[in-house]
């Protein structure tokens, strides 16, 4: 049986979407899994024993349509039993009609729905404290399983133990002590998903302040004019506490991460990675960003905040389209002070 997995991007989206490898494989171990992706998040899911092939879907498909129509001849060659396709726009649309496979599986679009033979509406609510985007994909794979199989809900990443023990002497070469390594990751992906700065300082400092600790700074290369913006408003004592050290590439932050004591900051995929490596993980949810989509409960040192949890009414019955258009002002409301307390309290158990 030869399964195609679709989820080009982003990188919490690709981690979330490898649970249904995991599945598959409980299910029948003798499946053979292929999972398309963009070479950006590869790292995420390269070590991972349940999936058998890795195909990239490149950059150049956006714009070269020769090698675009190639590559789906490619996948059309390959006669997929299944094809899930997690992502549900246009490219991995045509990738599903292209691949002629007879069971096509994605998520209910009205204007896409004739494209495949089998489609799931996802949860908007759930009574759980599984965060919807697990309950969702696992939806995708019950056409295939069925309900009555005992499903894995817990994303993992798995690890290269040569690479393990390379950036275990990395971390141990720059730290030169025995305080506990809190990773921060000081933005999101886009300024929308980033904490204000002002509170993200206040944020670093009581970190800093409260526990004797080595700080490692993540943050894209390409955000280098904001990063410094913040480390120049840090306390001199938190300045001391940031090692001269900054993960260049998402294999460089995994192993990081999982040397870390805990991993703090910005929700996003950095933080996702976090709990896949059973961390504890303290994330700031953007306004426009739901917890429960992204959010667990369910364990016990990985936490979250949101302007929602402390302002309620700022949210009541407003649409989706009205919380992105005012994120910004909303995300200003957003102050430390509010949520202080829990993150001493999550401190102290790390």
């Amino acid at each position: 049986m030869k399964i195609l997995i679709i989820q080009q991007k982003y990188i919490g989206d690709v981690l979330r979407s490898s649970i249904l490898c995991d599945n598959l494989k409980k299910w029948n171990n003798k499946c053979s899994i292929d999972f398309i992706v963009n070479d950006f998040t590869i790292d995420v899911i390269s070590e991972n024993p349940n999936i058998d092939n890795i195909l990239i879907f490149k950059k150049e498909f956006k714009y070269n349509y020769i090698q675009f129509i190639k590559f789906l001849f490619s996948v059309r060659k390959t006669k997929y039993d299944y094809v899930i396709d997690c992502y549900s726009k246009i490219e991995s649309n045509l990738i599903s009609l292209f691949s002629n496979s007879r069971n096509r599986i994605s998520y209910y679009k009205w204007y896409t729905n004739f494209i495949y033979s089998k489609t799931v509406k996802r949860f908007k609510k759930s009574d759980s404290y599984i965060e919807l985007s697990v309950i969702n994909r696992i939806e995708l794979i019950k056409p295939i399983i069925g309900n009555d199989f005992s499903y894995e809900y817990f994303n993992k990443i798995y690890l290269n133990k040569i690479e393990v023990n390379f950036f275990k002497k990395k971390l141990r070469s720059l730290t030169k002590n025995n305080k506990k390594n809190i990773l921060i990751n000081l933005l999101g992906s886009t300024p929308q998903k980033s904490y204000p700065i002002n509170e993200m300082v206040k944020f670093i400092d009581f970190i800093s302040n409260k526990i004797d600790c080595n700080i490692i700074l993540n943050y894209m290369l390409n955000q280098d004019l904001i990063i410094n913006e913040i480390v120049d408003k840090l306390e001199k004592k938190t300045f001391e506490n940031v090692i001269d050290y900054v993960p260049k590439t998402l294999k460089e932050y995994i192993y990081i991460a999982n040397e870390s004591d805990a991993v703090l900051g910005n929700e996003g995929g950095a933080i996702n990675i976090a709990k896949a490596l059973s961390k504890a993980t303290f994330a700031i949810f953007s306004p426009m960003i739901q917890t429960k989509g992204w959010h667990s409960k369910n364990v016990s040192n990985q936490l979250a905040v949101h302007l929602q949890d402390y302002f309620p009414e700022l949210f009541y019955n407003k649409q989706s389209n009205y919380i992105i258009k005012n994120n910004r002002q909303l995300y200003n409301k957003f102050k430390f002070d509010l949520f202080k307390e829990k993150l001493d309290l999550f401190l102290k158990v790390i």
